[in-house]
């Protein structure tokens, strides 16, 4: 950035650069790195969420707020994403959209404009890396962080010219994945159960225990945990960002009553073990 001076440290999340030694492909090994001490005693700095939800400009989960079928990864359909409910029921349409959202889409772009159409648009033609650095110094930032992740559909779009999101979702491997279950957790415990919960998976994980007779061989735990299985299997409970509730999600690479077993033989019980968490909003 020119003119930006060193009032601002600029960190590329995901840059090799970053690193004076190397990493493996695990939590456990990025769990090892420590943030230097200039970050630590940082008072004030800015994250950037940036992509293609610029370019509708009305929310950086502008994608979840008109299409329950997106969900971030816990999906309850697939692509493409609209505003409308398609083979949805319409309650669970309603319940898990916002209203004003889906005005907006169909008042700017209309119902059946899939979200797909809005990645080419991302352009970045308006990016003012000078302005933005001045911007952030007058605030009195001491650092600014531009995240990579939500840079992974374009990525992977890049990665192959002439497809569209349908049709890489498509061409995945079978797999039946739960819809999101989420039990009632009050704010003030959820995270404690949560970080109960994964402290669990990690001894059952160290004492080569098996979830329906499946290894487990990996773990990951950044906001919450993921259990990952020997055959590609998965669950996860992670703590709702914005509500009290626990996110439950299960995913099996073999059938759909494995499926409905991960979570009824294995998750669902696990967590009633935990007397904070309450009723579930819904189940498989």
């Amino acid at each position: 950035m020119s003119g930006s001076g060193n009032a601002l440290a600029v960190i590329l999340l995901g840059s090799s650069m970053l690193f004076a030694q190397p990493y493996q492909a695990t939590t456990e090994s990025l769990r090892t790195h420590k943030a230097p001490q200039w970050y630590e005693d940082a008072k004030f700095g800015v994250f950037l969420h940036w992509g293609p939800y610029a370019v509708p400009a009305y929310h950086e989960w502008y994608v979840e707020f008109i299409s329950p079928k997106s969900n971030y990864g816990f999906m309850f359909g697939g692509p493409p994403f609209t505003a409308t409910p398609g083979d949805l029921p319409p309650q669970l349409f309603l319940s898990k959209t916002r209203a004003d959202a889906i005005e907006y889409h169909k008042k700017n772009w209309g119902a059946d404009f899939p979200y797909d159409n809005f990645l080419p648009m991302f352009k970045a033609e308006k990016f003012d890396p000078d302005a933005w650095a001045k911007l952030f110094r007058d605030a009195g930032a001491q650092y600014v962080v531009m995240t990579a992740k939500h840079a992974a559909i374009l990525s992977m779009l890049e990665r192959n010219p002439g497809k569209t999101l349908s049709e890489l979702k498509k061409a995945l491997p079978v797999a039946y994945t739960s819809l999101t279950m989420s039990p009632h957790c009050a704010d003030e415990v959820k995270y404690d159960v949560v970080g109960q919960v994964t402290e669990e998976y990690r001894g059952m994980r160290d004492a080569g225990g098996r979830i329906l007779g499946r290894r487990i061989v990996d773990l990951i735990t950044v906001n919450g945990v993921r259990v990952a299985l020997e055959d590609g299997s998965w669950v996860l409970v992670r703590a709702s960002s914005n509500k009290p509730e626990i996110v439950v999600v299960v995913e099996s690479t073999r059938s759909e009553d494995d499926m409905r077993a991960l979570f009824r033989q294995e998750v669902k019980p696990r967590l009633a073990a935990h007397p904070e968490v309450g009723a579930y909003n819904q189940e498989i």
